[in-house]
């Protein structure tokens, strides 16, 4: 069955043209001194603009450098900034070690095509628990910050997961860090704590 998305009295009011036939047609239903004369009537702006931008804005395109995620970015030669390519049905984990309780986990990801999920992980004991849930991180918004206030001390894992990606890997740029001092108290993390010195963590 194939059901119509516009009424009957909807599809009697449009009218579809061509290049031509409008103006005339526009004229039936506005004053000629009205209407702009690029669409058919006589009005000008004060300086004799015809097409009456006063009247009439037209907007142009914004600039792909005005774009959120050309303007939110990570700067992947700086030394605290990381980059890892997440395989197709695969996931990273970013390990982080908390000393301090009270302490704060905190990231900066920013994914350079498509998405990937992020989650945080408390990972000590036989079962890791989730203590930030899976979000998704689109390629399309710049960076995206998260932090989480460590009540626990002990190991985290911040995890990229492309498990869900049959063909596509994906591209992360990340700054992770471990504050000794809750996000309440200052607006920069102290110098972290990583459960490896090989990872690519750091303060920010």
């Amino acid at each position: 069955m194939v059901k119509s998305l516009l009424s009957d009295d909807t599809v009697k009011k449009l009218k579809i043209y061509g290049y031509n036939g409008w103006k005339d047609d526009l004229q039936e239903h506005i004053d000629t001194d009205i209407l702009p004369v690029i669409y058919g009537g006589t009005r000008t702006d004060p300086d004799g603009n015809p097409n009456c931008p006063s009247l009439v804005r037209v907007f142009n395109p914004i600039p792909k450098s005005m774009y959120l995620k050309n303007l939110n970015k990570l700067n992947a030669d700086d030394d605290d900034v990381c980059k890892v390519v997440v395989g197709r049905r695969s996931k990273h984990n970013i390990p982080l070690k908390v000393e301090l309780p009270g302490s704060t986990v905190g990231w900066e990801i920013e994914c350079n095509n498509c998405d990937i999920k992020v989650c945080l992980l408390y990972s000590e004991g036989s079962t890791p628990e989730t203590v930030v849930h899976t979000s998704l991180v689109k390629s399309d918004f710049g960076v995206e910050r998260g932090c989480h206030f460590a009540e626990k001390t002990g190991k985290y894992s911040l995890v990229f997961d492309n498990s869900y990606s049959l063909l596509r890997s994906k591209q992360i740029l990340y700054r992770a860090y471990v504050s000794l001092c809750s996000v309440k108290d200052a607006d920069l993390p102290n110098p972290i704590n990583t459960e490896n010195g090989n990872s690519c963590i750091a303060a920010h």
